[in-house]
Order: structure tokens, then C-alpha cells, then sequence
């Protein structure tokens, strides 16, 4: 993912929409392997990116709060976890209905 990341950002732009994926990808895979820390940092970029870019009611948007919120899980935040959960439902729930 790395490398991926590396090359899409320089061919295609650091914010552009499919580098802005790959990192989210990049974060997930960080949570598998325990690296909680750089996971938190992939994430938390993908989503300032993703709400600058898409906006804050945006699929995109909820996918990476999602994920922000498995990784809050995994860590025992659970109160982290909590608001990002509810957060990313309530864009799908604003976006598809309910």
C-alpha cells in the first residue's frame, strides 16, 4: 500500500480521491496488524481530507469515521468509538434514509 500510495500521489495528486482511498485502505490494514498508532494518523488525515473534499455528508466521509470508529473499538476507547460509529451511521442514515 505503501508504494501504491507513494505512486498515486505523485501521478495523480495527494488529495485526489483514489489516493485519498488508498490511505483509508492503508489505515484499515494498520488496525489488522496492531499498529494502532499509525492507523490513528492514516485515518485522521483521510478524514480531514475527505470532509475538505467530499464534505462532512459524504459516503466517503462515513466510510472513514467508520473506521476511525473500529479502531477507537479495538483500542477500548469506547467512548471514541462510540461518537465515530454514531457519526458515520447518521451520514449513511442522512444519505440512503432510513
Amino acid at each position: 500500500y505503501q508504494q501504491s500510495l507513494a505512486r498515486r500521489a505523485m501521478t495523480i495528486g495527494p488529495e485526489h480521491s483514489e489516493t485519498v482511498s488508498t490511505m483509508n485502505d492503508m489505515g484499515k490494514l494498520y488496525i489488522k496488524r496492531g499498529n494502532f498508532a499509525e492507523a490513528k494518523r492514516i485515518l485522521t488525515e483521510t478524514l480531514d481530507l475527505r470532509r475538505r473534499n467530499c464534505g462532512d455528508q459524504h459516503r466517503s466521509t462515513a466510510e472513514t469515521c467508520h473506521d476511525l470508529g473500529m479502531l477507537y473499538l479495538a483500542q477500548g476507547a469506547y467512548n471514541d468509538a462510540k461518537i465515530m460509529l454514531e457519526r458515520a451511521y447518521l451520514i449513511r442514515n442522512t444519505i440512503l434514509g432510513e
